[in-house]
């Protein structure tokens, strides 16, 4: 499988903090795990 280079925009930075803001209110943890394993994709 062929890796492709993905750029995330200020916009999807953003969506994403937020998401894992959202997580870190029930589960500090996972809301780090969860940017690690979208970061890493």
């Amino acid at each position: 499988m062929k890796a492709h280079k993905v750029v995330f925009t200020a916009t999807a930075n953003e969506g994403l903090l937020n998401i894992a803001e959202y997580i870190a209110l029930d589960n500090p943890a996972r809301a780090e795990t969860f940017i690690e394993e979208v970061v890493v994709m």
